[in-house]
């Protein structure tokens, strides 16, 4: 019976144990420095109050894979005692079992199907569905995915090398998005691979055009918390969303060093900054945010921006809709209804971003 609700509420609450940070194993030869500020480097969170809980060394040494799979997370779930509680006391399979009740046989996949498939192919968000399609899609998000899963930068949804496809869905998003960065970076890449260092070269001058960069991870996650309705909706979108692929990083933050372009780490900490707090994946992307720290620690760039450490909680202590809140009070009285106030405000919250 709790079934459906256990795929959604128990990764969610497992990736809240690892407060949302995704694959930092992958980064290419990251320290403990890579999280701190540069000497002399203004803390610019030191007047907010803002605990430092968070062990950078905890993250170094993470598992280095994306998201827990259903099926590691139904492994996870038997190797626990039956025994276990929440803080209520109550046994977790009753609490689910409850809450299963409370959430019935609606589904936000179900119900918005057409929409959500209008703007986002299955495969994305459904890891065992196929990519059938490989031509470009009316979305630049969708194309910039099939791309990077072709050219085998895409983690969560590794497909077979098919470079060719990939460079052309990549120049195709590049005459629609020209001032964006990211496309570029993954372009250059695949040329760098193959040898094409004129074609390298001319992306080398290209991308000193551009002006932001746009991995379109959030445009994914907004096209589901844009069609919250109920607390079942919030639970179903913060379980599918905590399970989107996202891309690989390590080899464009080294074309990055290697070419000095520290203007490209700028950009991916711009667009992810901000002095209000923001909420994680809906606003901003930690593991973006933390690239381009890292490339320019590496590249020996001082700058007054925050290190991710003191960021991240910034976000996670000060946003009154941060996802762990909900879920923390969830946990103790189990009763589904909790979240209702939350989720009212929540979509308030998203129709404003």
């Amino acid at each position: 019976m709790a079934r459906r609700y256990q795929k959604y509420i128990f990764l969610v609450l497992v990736a809240l144990l690892i407060l949302g940070i995704f694959k930092f194993g992958s980064l290419n030869k990251q320290t403990e420095q890579d999280f701190k500020s540069p000497p002399g480097e203004p803390k610019f969170f030191q007047d907010q109050g803002v605990p430092s809980t968070l062990s950078t060394e905890t993250l170094l040494d993470r598992d280095s894979s994306l998201r827990l799979s259903e099926d590691s997370t139904q492994e996870a779930q038997s190797d626990q005692s039956d025994m276990e509680t929440t803080d209520s006391d109550e046994p977790v399979q009753q609490c689910w079992e409850r809450l299963d009740n409370q959430l019935g046989n609606d589904s936000l996949l179900v119900r918005k199907k057409d929409e959500i498939e209008s703007k986002i192919e299955p495969w994305i968000f459904n890891k065992d569905a196929v990519l059938v399609d490989l031509s470009a899609h009316a979305e630049n998000k969708v194309t910039f995915y099939k791309a990077l899963a072709l050219g085998g930068f895409l983690m969560g949804r590794e497909r077979p090398l098919n470079e060719a496809k990939a460079i052309e869905l990549l120049n195709s998003l590049i005459q629609k998005d020209p001032v964006n960065s990211a496309p570029q970076l993954y372009l250059a890449v695949i040329y760098q691979r193959q040898g094409q260092q004129n074609k390298v070269t001319a992306l080398e001058k290209s991308l000193q055009q551009t002006q932001f960069f746009n991995s379109y991870v959030i445009q994914f996650t907004q096209e589901f918390f844009d069609r919250i309705e109920t607390s079942s909706d919030y639970i179903e979108a913060v379980g599918i969303t905590s399970a989107l692929p996202i891309p690989d990083y390590k080899e464009i933050i080294n074309f990055i060093v290697a070419r000095k372009f520290d203007f490209i780490a700028f950009q991916m900490m711009k667009k992810n900054f901000s002095k209000k707090p923001k909420i994680e994946m809906l606003e901003w992307v930690a593991i973006e945010y933390a690239s381009g720290y890292s490339a320019l620690r590496r590249l020996g760039v001082q700058h007054s921006y925050p290190n991710f450490k003191d960021f991240h909680n910034f976000n996670l202590n000060l946003h009154p809709l941060y996802i762990d809140k909900p879920f923390e009070e969830l946990e103790k009285n189990c009763d589904l209804r909790t979240l209702d106030p939350v989720v009212e405000k929540l979509k308030k919250y998203v129709k404003e971003l």
